[in-house]
């Protein structure tokens, strides 16, 4: 984000941080992306692209939630799916600073692309899912809530059973791989 000081007609209107909006455009202009050729989900939501790219997405995180991971296949299912280093850079971040505005209360604040073609000049242009971090205020300490103490295990108290798109289930599951732990060991 950008901070700025914004006066109107030569008004003071206060200070403002400006941040791009992460979506169809904002990957063509930083990645080369066709706009037409992407896929956006935000908090649930389609942003960009179809009905059955949201579809398609909800109906993997359901199944990466209850698939045995440590199943060499269904891990590299899942890395086909999903840039891995992706996923493991936007969890470790998400833990480790506990946004509870994130995974506690239901799935807020989050947000996956990818690009439809694969274009091997591209290397983000893969076909595979990537995660957005954004709006963290809450883990500041900024609305007094508990579940942001740093004794908080928000790893293991994140993420509502019910939610479709439950994140830190998803991590718990590829956890159980032997490679995915060692990488994340490793790494984080």
């Amino acid at each position: 984000s950008e901070p700025c000081v914004l006066f109107i007609d030569g008004e003071f209107w206060g200070f403002y941080m400006l941040r791009e909006r992460v979506d169809a455009d904002y990957l063509e202009a930083h990645f080369g992306l066709d706009p037409d050729e992407v896929a956006v989900i935000k908090n649930g939501s389609l942003d960009d692209g179809t009905e059955e790219d949201l579809a398609d997405f909800k109906e993997f995180c359901i199944w990466a939630v209850s698939a045995n991971m440590a199943n060499q296949m269904n891990y590299e299912k899942f890395c086909d799916t999903v840039d891995i280093d992706s996923f493991m850079d936007y969890m470790a971040v998400e833990t480790y600073i506990n946004n509870s505005d994130w995974a506690s209360t239901g799935m807020n604040n989050w947000q996956v692309w990818k690009s439809k073609n694969v274009m091997p000049e591209i290397p983000e242009a893969n076909g595979k899912w990537r995660f957005v971090f954004y709006d963290t205020d809450i883990c500041a300490g900024l609305y007094g809530n508990e579940k942001n103490l740093a004794n908080y295990d928000s790893l293991e108290n994140n993420g509502p059973p019910s939610a479709y798109y439950n994140l830190p289930a998803i991590l718990r599951s590829l956890i159980r791989n032997t490679e995915f732990r060692e990488k994340f060991h490793e790494n984080y």
